[in-house]
């Protein structure tokens, strides 16, 4: 099986409501290794991050960044090693709409 280091989707302003923004292709594997929120704002911003199960629903039981504050005008870095199997997700929002860019980078084994 090959392992590719990847940026997991385009970078993404997040919305108030939760959005999905990458999902594990088939018979892949994938390891979330850095998610990088950057606040574009002149205020500090609030984020959460999900990384949910294939079928499930974004919330308190399987986020991994939750109501994390983004200073104004600077990126916040989150490293991991989170294992995702086919079919789960990222999903997030921030705050408040267009004012926090996401980056999530990894690794994929097909």
């Amino acid at each position: 099986m090959a392992m590719t280091q990847t940026k997991l989707h385009a970078p993404v302003q997040l919305n108030n409501s939760v959005g999905t923004h990458y999902t594990v292709p088939g018979s892949t594997t994938t390891i979330v290794k850095q998610i990088a929120l950057c606040n574009t704002s002149a205020n500090n911003r609030t984020v959460d991050v999900h990384l949910v199960p294939n079928g499930g629903t974004a919330g308190v039981a399987n986020a991994v960044i939750y109501n994390v504050v983004v200073d104004a005008t600077s990126t916040t870095f989150v490293n991991m090693s989170a294992v995702m199997d086919a079919g789960d997700f990222i999903a997030a929002k921030a705050q408040v709409a267009s004012a926090v860019t996401m980056h999530s980078f990894g690794i994929q084994e097909a």
